[in-house]
């Protein structure tokens, strides 16, 4: 048996594929960590606004957030459209970096606005890593390695 108009065009306003955006690789990365590994402000957006946890991590990836993806790279775009939509810049990852701890342990910004925007939102310069992390010793953002 056939399909009805009014069938068919139900079927084809319906999308065809569904991706989960809370869905992990194996390394631990959702679809929003690829879109802050990208600098990709857009794909954040779109990501969240279709469901994904702006804070979610994985223990396969050190429980990083797609912020602190972001941060690491000095992803600004990413980064700003992480804060603006909750991004937590707070939490910290396994080794006990927070969104400005990864800044700081890059290469050093190559300018101030990735930091700032960070600080804006909430970021600690002054956060310690946990205790056991870079050598027993503990560290801060100011302190870099």
């Amino acid at each position: 048996m056939g399909a009805t108009p009014l069938q068919l065009a139900d079927a084809l306003s319906k999308p065809q594929c569904i991706l989960n955006v809370n869905s992990f690789t194996l390394n631990g990365l959702s679809p929003l960590h690829v879109a802050a590994i990208r600098d990709d402000a857009l794909a954040c957006r779109l990501r969240i606004n279709a469901g994904a946890h702006v804070d979610g991590s994985h223990p396969a990836s050190g429980q990083t957030t797609s912020l602190h993806k972001a941060c690491e790279r000095e992803n600004y775009l990413a980064a700003h459209a992480l804060v603006s939509l909750g991004a937590s810049t707070t939490l910290k990852d396994d080794t006990g970096f927070c969104a400005m701890s990864h800044i700081a342990s890059s290469l050093g910004p190559e300018d101030t606005r990735l930091p700032q925007l960070v600080f804006d939102y909430g970021g600690d310069i002054h956060s310690v890593t946990d205790a056991g992390v870079r050598g027993q010793v503990k560290w801060t953002p100011l302190l870099g390695d």
